[in-house]
């Protein structure tokens, strides 16, 4: 397997390095280390988001098999019909969580008007 690295080639044109030399090696290392801490910054938010997405979805999962289980139970109890009744429950769930999705990414779309 051929791996090749990304080539990252610093800037050198003369205007940087004018820049840099007036300004000084103090003023290089305040933005280099200004910049590595944007990235970690970044970093740590797109982290935060993660852990807070995860832990909604698996509240909200819980929730709903919570309900699930309370619905079937109590068709069953009721009915005492066969099996088709939960898929039918969980169906609806399902449809319901894919309509909320839809909605959220088509929020930004309805607002255009066809040309």
């Amino acid at each position: 397997m051929f791996l090749q690295s990304l080539d990252y080639d610093i800037c050198e044109n003369h205007l940087l390095l004018e820049e840099e030399r007036t300004k000084g090696y103090k003023f290089v290392v305040k933005k280099n280390l200004a910049r590595w801490l944007i990235f970690l910054l970044i970093g740590m938010l797109t982290a935060l988001i993660a852990c807070i997405i995860d832990i909604t979805v698996e509240e909200l999962s819980y929730i709903k098999f919570k309900n699930l289980k309370h619905c079937i139970l109590y068709i069953n109890t009721i009915l005492a019909c066969c099996s088709l009744s939960d898929y039918i429950i969980n169906l609806g769930g399902e449809m319901q969580e894919v309509s909320v999705g839809r909605t959220c990414c088509m929020h930004g779309d309805l607002d255009m008007k066809a040309p």
